[in-house]
């Protein structure tokens, strides 16, 4: 262990107590001096240091979403050199030459903080000046169409959209999207997202059945098979309750509780449980679905004020029934306490899904959730009600993760989920007013800086690939994490960024 590292165990290791009692002005002189904090300003100035887009004819203050951390450039794409996900056709956009918005959102709070927290502008200038270029500038010439989510990115080598193979590109899903930013960056391109881009996913525009991918040439997907996921339900719900705030059309409104309305009659009456989608996984409930649409519903209730009761009443009502169904006090292979992979939605009896039975406490795997969503969704809830039955979830999902066994075990850690369970145990500390949940963050924040940390830079956490900044793998959103960590850590609650990742792990 370097010396670096031995006096950053040390400050983990101080009681939480006692940061939580300063007063602000000094607790913000003692989080400049903290070594977790300085370990999030290295990260944040190395990448406008070295991120920054310097490739192909036009360089830009685009920020790379991928970094060979030792030599501080893009990955090259070759066998020594291969990146994160090179050529994966599922995950076009997000190929080692691709800038991607949606695996930023994470980065861009950090920045965004850190200019608070140093009164440093640099920080929150590098934000705005990659908002407005991305959103002025790399758009979809045909369409207008932002170019992010899982099949299409910005190539900053080629300086053009770059689009996978796949029959259908335009895809996000499973974010909270800070559209505030979007819009103090460009509030047209951000409207015709909201807007156009979104609305031209329904294939059905009476019932808002809709189909989660669309072509980026701006064509409807009228007429189009519906294919549904709930998290991209929820980007949408949301979008246009944050558009009908901001402009008081009300036609956003409508729209938007028409797609709570498509989700709701899809509820089974049986069990409260809702299936995955209405086409390829028929009854069944995998990736924990009813729970991590719960989330989008609490943001669309709260930018709703008293017009959004029903979305949070709904949301509440999706947890609880998850946790129904889905927990188990003893799992009959570990004896401890568990989650069920997939649920058959009208019965709430566990089913097969791949052969698993079990949601693992981490483990990374495509198309699977694994304890942190439930975590995730779990803390947001109580975060954004307060409700008791919700904060007695937590609990019982922190002791289903096995939080330190996996330490103990040397478990590998996506950093993304890493970073989605300490902004939880965060969040849940800040609503409770209990620092036991920031004492059960310390390990797994030193954990995650003695491997998913390297050079200076927050890296994958996917088994060797650790010499990779990786903004999809969830490096910058953790980096926001271990801030949001070290900043309640000094009583600075207020200051701690925005949940971004809603399902605590960027998946498939």
């Amino acid at each position: 262990m370097t010396g670096f590292q031995r006096h950053l165990v040390a400050v983990l290791l101080l009681p939480v107590a006692a940061f939580a009692e300063k007063m602000p002005e000094e607790s913000l002189v003692a989080l400049r001096d903290d070594p977790v904090f300085q370990a999030v300003i290295q990260f944040a100035d190395n990448m406008l240091e070295h991120g920054r887009d310097v490739y192909g004819e036009k360089h830009s203050p685009l920020l790379a979403s991928q970094l060979n951390v030792i030599t501080q450039r893009i990955p090259e794409g070759t066998a020594d050199d291969p990146g994160v996900w090179n050529n994966h056709f599922e995950v076009a956009g997000h190929q080692p030459y691709c800038q991607n918005l949606i695996a930023d959102l994470g980065l861009l709070d950090l920045l965004k903080s850190m200019t608070r927290a140093t009164a440093d502008q640099k920080y929150d200038t590098a934000r705005r000046d990659y908002l407005v270029y991305l959103l002025q500038s790399c758009r979809d010439p045909r369409s207008g169409y932002i170019p992010w989510g899982e099949h299409v990115g910005y190539n900053i080598v080629k300086d053009t959209v770059h689009v996978g193979e796949k029959k259908f590109w335009h895809e996000v899903k499973a974010y909270n999207i800070p559209w505030d930013q979007l819009w103090e960056a460009d509030p047209e391109a951000t409207r015709h997202e909201i807007e156009t881009t979104f609305f031209n996913h329904l294939c059905n525009e009476e019932t808002f059945a809709f189909n989660r991918h669309a072509t980026m040439d701006g064509a409807t997907n009228r007429g189009t098979e519906p294919c549904s996921l709930l998290s991209s339900a929820g980007v949408y719900m949301d979008a246009w309750c944050w558009l009908y705030r901001k402009t008081g059309d009300v036609k956003f409104l409508t729209w938007a509780k028409k797609m709570r309305e498509l989700v709701a009659q899809r509820r089974s009456k049986e069990t409260g449980l809702i299936p995955t989608d209405e086409m390829t996984r028929t009854g069944l409930m995998v990736y924990a679905e009813a729970a991590s649409f719960a989330p989008y519903l609490f943001i669309a209730g709260d930018m709703l004020g008293a017009e959004g009761q029903e979305f949070r009443d709904e949301g509440l009502e999706y947890l609880l029934a998850y946790q129904k169904w889905a927990y188990t006090p003893r799992r009959d292979d570990t004896g401890g306490p568990g989650y069920y992979d997939a649920l058959d939605t009208q019965t709430g009896k566990p089913a097969d899904a791949g052969g698993k039975r079990y949601l693992e406490p981490w483990s990374w795997t495509d198309n699977h959730e694994h304890v942190g969503v439930i975590l995730a969704s779990a803390a947001f809830g109580y975060g954004a009600t307060g409700d008791e039955r919700l904060l007695a979830m937590c609990d019982q999902t922190i002791e289903a993760m096995r939080i330190p066994q996996c330490i103990a075990d040397k478990k590998l850690v996506l950093s993304c989920d890493a970073g989605g369970v300490i902004m939880s145990l965060v969040t849940i500390a800040r609503r409770s007013g209990d620092m036991k949940y920031l004492a059960t963050a310390k390990p797994l924040v030193e954990y995650v800086l003695q491997h998913n940390y390297k050079n200076g830079y927050f890296t994958s956490g996917m088994e060797g690939k650790g010499d990779y900044y990786c903004g999809r793998a969830g490096s910058g959103y953790l980096a926001s994490s271990v801030m949001a960590y070290a900043l309640a850590s000094h009583g600075l609650m207020d200051e701690v960024p925005p949940v971004r990742d809603l399902q605590g792990g960027l998946r498939f």
